[in-house]
């Protein structure tokens, strides 16, 4: 038994097997329904003690969401891209691009809902619930703002139509650093619970890091043209690097 496990349960935790309330049970003792040791659910803030359906379903949510991801940086950059132009088939290519971010959004959405699954022992686990509802609820905002964009389309191409877009690329870019913050810290906890150092270092690290390149790279984008996609790279391998640092995590407890 571990030297920091408490005399009794005073906290609302519930057996790992059958979910009986184990209050007032000391560590050494089982559950009166089940017969599994108390100290086992006294473990249960790791992910490997939620159970199979649990660890698949995280696996299966960070897989998605990095997938997603990949679909919404190829639409970002083909927004960018197609603002600068006048062409012909600026309407066709600005479509594109906000197609592609619809279809990430609505999968990097899907994806979460699935990688913030709560764990099934510890009912009192903070934020547990409204991370997950939190998540998903910026994730529709994305893709509300996204769509409002396609109402600014004319079929005349000219600054009007540029400059609303931009406030509407302004607006989910903002939403997105939002909802990209609350999901590393996110990661960061889970990695806690997986165990995993490196996944809970880098997830707080790509935390602040990105919205700062992200930053970087909106001042470039009007004094350097050129050079703006440095950053913006540099934040979409830091922001992936995590995202595969969680599904391999993952992946490795699915054998557990």
């Amino acid at each position: 038994m571990s030297m920091t496990s408490p005399a009794v349960v005073n906290p609302a935790l519930m057996c790992l097997t059958c979910g009986f309330d184990l209050r007032g049970l000391s560590p050494p003792a089982v559950c009166p329904e089940c017969g599994i040791p108390v100290e086992r659910s006294l473990q249960g803030r790791l992910v490997r003690f939620g159970g199979a359906d649990l660890r698949a379903r995280l696996h299966q949510g960070a897989l998605l969401v990095e997938l997603a991801v990949t679909v919404r940086f190829a639409g970002i950059l083909l927004g960018i891209v197609v603002s600068f132009m006048r062409a012909p088939g600026f309407i066709t290519l600005h479509g594109l691009s906000t197609v592609g971010l619809l279809l990430g959004c609505a999968a990097s959405g899907a994806g979460w809902w699935l990688l913030t699954e709560p764990h099934p022992v510890i009912v009192d686990l903070p934020l547990r619930a409204s991370t997950r509802w939190l998540t998903l609820v910026l994730r529709v905002g994305e893709c509300w703002l996204v769509l409002s964009g396609v109402a600014f389309l004319k079929p005349v191409i000219g600054s009007r139509l540029v400059g609303a877009t931009g406030l509407v690329w302004l607006g989910v870019v903002a939403l997105w650093v939002l909802t990209h913050v609350i999901s590393m810290v996110y990661l960061a906890g889970l990695g806690r619970r997986a165990p995993s150092g490196p996944l809970a270092r880098n997830a707080m690290l790509v935390a602040w890091l990105v919205p700062v390149l992200l930053a970087v790279t909106a001042v470039l984008v009007f004094g350097c043209p050129f050079i703006f996609w440095i950053p913006l790279i540099a934040a979409f391998v830091a922001y992936v690097v995590v995202l595969d640092l969680s599904r391999r995590t993952l992946r490795k407890l699915l054998s557990e």
